[in-house]
């Protein structure tokens, strides 16, 4: 998996628990709704500035959602060599 798919899943799990629709997470981060649904399928990587920006519409440092992302991406990886054995 990469990062970026990685980083969506992430902020789309992070979106769910605070019962938030895309359109409202795009709202408070100064967003259009398109943004965060690429974002949340991985299918456009996005500026630094955007990325903040969904950070604090989540009221969630940056650095905490890139650390849980890369730790997503480890845990799938390694899932991925085990299915592979």
């Amino acid at each position: 998996m990469q990062l970026v798919e990685a980083f969506g899943l992430v902020v789309r799990a992070a979106r769910e628990r605070q019962k938030l629709t895309q359109s409202q997470l795009a709202e408070r981060a100064d967003l259009h709704w398109t943004a965060v649904s690429h974002i949340e399928r991985g299918t456009r990587p996005a500026h630094l500035a955007t990325l903040e920006s969904i950070s604090t519409g989540l009221g969630i440092s940056l650095s905490k959602l890139i650390r849980r992302a890369e730790e997503l991406q480890v845990t799938e990886s390694h899932e991925e060599i085990g299915h592979r054995s």
